[in-house]
């Protein structure tokens, strides 16, 4: 009998850029931060029906797209690790960046033989500088220079004396006015994923998009409650999982524009020589 679940996401890596009607196939390995890492195949499926009764997977994880009404003219910005300080049940230790860091705060807590640390940074690409992860904000951060909704560095090591983390998620969301916002998801695991499976008719649109650096990309489109446009970008490699998130009003040549601004093949193996 096949078993469905809904895909309950690590602890750390609760986000709000949801992902409508997705198929992850999972699998096991371990993380090492300073390897490129093969690009793995998304594939758009037009029959769901027959999708299901084909695939010899026992398990089938869905995250279904919640429809959302965000307020692109919110000014208020929530970091996950203040939030984490302020709550009752922590018992970690906090520790206050000095001037020599890039990161303000940050907030250590043993949870299962494992070390969990959050970090307070003043913009994402500080904390993807400080962690050496390649992906370049840029353009995005000069072009969209408003933090809005929340952000998120959160990183678990497999022990105090680890060199390098086994599992990040990072998040930030940027905005132009009151009708354009991008946000960034990119989060890395020391379980290794598979190649993954869309349903097209979850979807306004499907489709790929390949960077000037020969990153291909999944692009989906939603639209929200009040009728803005959601377009998601998405990448999966063996141990990490990008999600570039655009919402409202976006020409062709923005989003483009916006892709290849990322340099992705910091993070994933390409064909472009």
């Amino acid at each position: 009998m096949r078993k469905k679940e809904t895909k309950k996401p690590w602890k750390m890596a609760q986000t709000a850029a949801a992902v409508a009607f997705l198929v992850l196939v999972t699998g096991c390995g371990v993380y090492a931060a300073e390897r490129i890492l093969a690009q793995k195949q998304i594939a758009i499926i037009d029959n769901e029906t027959e999708f299901m009764e084909n695939t010899k997977e026992t398990t089938i994880h869905y995250e279904e797209f919640s429809g959302e009404n965000l307020d692109f003219a919110d000014s208020k910005v929530t970091d996950r690790t203040e939030e984490l300080i302020q709550n009752s049940d922590f018992v970690g230790t906090v520790t206050e960046g000095t001037k020599d860091d890039l990161w303000s705060l940050k907030a250590e807590e043993k949870i299962d033989g494992r070390i969990e640390a959050g970090y307070v940074y003043p913009k994402l690409s500080d904390a993807f500088k400080d962690q050496n992860i390649g992906i370049d904000l840029s353009y995005i951060e000069a072009n969209y220079p408003t933090l809005w909704s929340e952000k998120a560095c959160q990183l678990c090591y497999d022990s105090k004396d680890a060199d390098t983390f086994s599992q990040g998620a990072f998040f930030a969301s940027y905005r132009k006015g009151d009708s354009q916002a991008v946000s960034i998801q990119y989060e890395v695991s020391d379980t290794a994923n598979e190649d993954d499976y869309i349903f097209a008719e979850a979807y306004d649109s499907t489709g790929t998009y390949t960077t000037a650096d020969g990153v291909t990309l999944t692009i989906t489109g939603e639209t929200a409650d009040n009728g803005y446009a959601i377009t998601y970008a998405r990448l999966i490699t063996e141990y990490g999982d990008f999600i570039l998130t655009l919402r409202g009003d976006f020409s062709e040549e923005e989003s483009h524009a916006i892709y290849d601004s990322l340099n992705l093949s910091s993070i994933c193996e390409t064909t472009k020589q």
